[in-house]
């Protein structure tokens, strides 16, 4: 059980973690990108992206599941 709750804590810090990575990642490629001209109008390009947050339900069971293998192992 305990490299079950384990497992889950990670899960939910990787989701975390990959959304920071992937705005990080975004901001690099349009400060490569800035200053670039693109077209015979030689027009600007940048990448905007909308990460939705995570569904609270899917949030809020995953807490939920974390604190009740959590109690279980206390």
């Amino acid at each position: 059980m305990r490299k079950i709750a384990l497992d889950f804590d990670e899960l939910s810090m990787n989701l975390d973690d990959d959304q920071r990575e992937v705005r990080n990642q975004l901001d690099r490629i349009n400060e490569m990108l800035r200053g670039q001209q693109f077209g015979p109008r030689h027009g600007s390009l940048t990448l905007d992206v909308t990460i939705k947050p995570q569904s609270t339900t899917f949030s809020g069971t995953l807490r939920r599941i974390i604190g009740q293998l959590n109690a279980w192992q206390a």
